[in-house]
C-alpha cells in the first residue's frame, strides 16, 4: 500500500546537502532505499528557506525562471539527476469562480482519481495540506485500455499535513486529491524505475471500477505531438519512420497515433492502414482501430 512514514527528524538540510544525499544514498531502483530516505526529505522540509531561496534566485532572471520545467505552473523544479527529480508542488484552495475551479481541477488533478508512472516520496512543507483518498491495484492484472475493469482496493482517506511523509508506488497506488483549506506546499522526490513503471498513467472511474482514460505524462506530449504533426506535413521518409513507431513502440497510445498519421499520409486508402493495424495485440489500439473502421 501507499506508505505513511513516521519520522520525527528535527535536523535541517539545505537543498545542496539534500541533493548530495540523493546522489550518494538513494538507489532509485530500490523501494526500500527510497523509503529509508524519508528522514532526509523531512530534514529538507524543516528548512523554511527552501522556497524563499528558489524564488529569490528566480527573480534575478525572471524571464528564464523554470523555463526547463515540463510540469507547469503547479510544480517548481528544485533539482534533477539521473532518474530522479526534486520538486515543490503548490496546492491552491478552491476558487470561488466556477471556470477557475474547473481549470484548477485539471491543473492540480483535484477530484480526479489517477495513478502515476513514477514512484515518489512526498512531505507536507507548508500549510495544512491537501486531503486524499487512496486505493491500490495490481498492475500485472491490467492490460491498460479505457473501459477496462480494474480490481481496486480502498486503503485510506488521509491528509498531507506539515512534516508528514508518504511514499506512493508507481503504477500501483491510485489517489484522489481534494482541495486544501489554504495554500499548501509539498516537496517531492520523484524517481523513475523503468523496470516497474507502466507505459501510461491512467485516470480511473471509481463508480464503474474501470480505467477512464490515459493521463499523459509530460514526456508523452512531445511524441504524441510529433506523430500528429507528421500526418499533416510528412513525406515518404516520414511514412517509413511512422511505420516503425506503429509497430515497435511500447506505448499503445503512441502506436495508434502513428497509425492515424499513416492513414492521413496514405494515397487515398486509409482503410488499408487501419486494417493492417488490427493485428496490434493491445486492446486499446485494437478498439480504436475498430472505431475508425466503423466510422462512415
Amino acid at each position: 500500500m501507499a506508505y505513511t512514514l513516521e519520522t520525527d527528524e528535527n535536523h535541517r538540510l539545505d537543498l545542496r546537502d539534500y541533493i548530495d544525499h540523493v546522489k550518494s544514498a538513494v538507489d532509485v531502483r530500490s523501494e526500500d532505499s527510497i523509503v529509508d530516505s524519508a528522514d532526509a526529505l523531512r530534514a529538507l522540509s524543516n528548512n523554511a528557506t527552501v522556497l524563499v531561496d528558489l524564488v529569490n534566485e528566480g527573480l534575478r532572471d525572471v524571464a528564464e525562471f523554470q523555463s526547463g520545467n515540463p510540469y507547469g505552473a503547479q510544480s517548481l523544479t528544485l533539482a534533477r539527476g539521473d532518474r530522479w527529480l526534486i520538486r515543490a508542488n503548490i496546492w491552491m484552495p478552491q476558487a470561488r469562480n466556477a471556470q477557475a475551479r474547473e481549470n484548477e481541477d485539471v491543473l492540480h488533478s483535484y477530484e480526479l482519481p489517477h495513478d502515476h508512472d513514477f514512484s515518489f516520496l512526498t512531505v507536507g512543507h507548508m500549510g495544512s495540506g491537501y486531503e486524499t483518498s487512496i486505493w491500490e491495484y495490481e498492475p500485472e492484472q491490467v492490460k491498460g485500455y479505457p473501459g477496462e475493469p480494474v480490481d481496486m482496493r480502498f486503503l485510506e482517506h488521509t491528509s498531507l499535513g506539515p512534516g508528514k511523509v508518504m511514499f506512493y508506488r508507481a503504477s500501483r497506488d491510485i489517489h484522489v486529491q481534494h482541495y486544501p483549506s489554504e495554500i499548501s506546499v509539498s516537496l517531492n522526490l520523484m524517481v523513475v524505475n523503468p523496470e516497474t513503471r507502466q507505459p501510461n498513467q491512467f485516470l480511473f472511474d471509481m463508480e464503474k471500477g474501470t480505467i477512464r482514460s490515459y493521463l499523459n505524462g509530460s514526456e508523452e506530449y512531445g511524441p504524441l505531438l510529433v506523430c500528429a504533426l507528421a500526418g499533416h506535413v510528412g513525406d515518404d521518409r516520414t511514412v517509413d519512420l511512422l511505420g516503425k513507431v506503429a509497430e515497435r513502440d511500447a506505448r499503445p497510445q503512441l502506436r495508434f497515433r502513428a497509425v492515424e498519421a499513416l492513414a492521413q499520409l496514405s494515397d487515398g486508402d486509409p482503410r488499408s492502414v487501419f486494417e493492417k493495424a488490427l493485428a496490434d495485440p493491445h486492446p486499446y489500439v485494437h478498439s480504436r482501430v475498430v472505431e475508425r473502421l466503423a466510422a462512415p
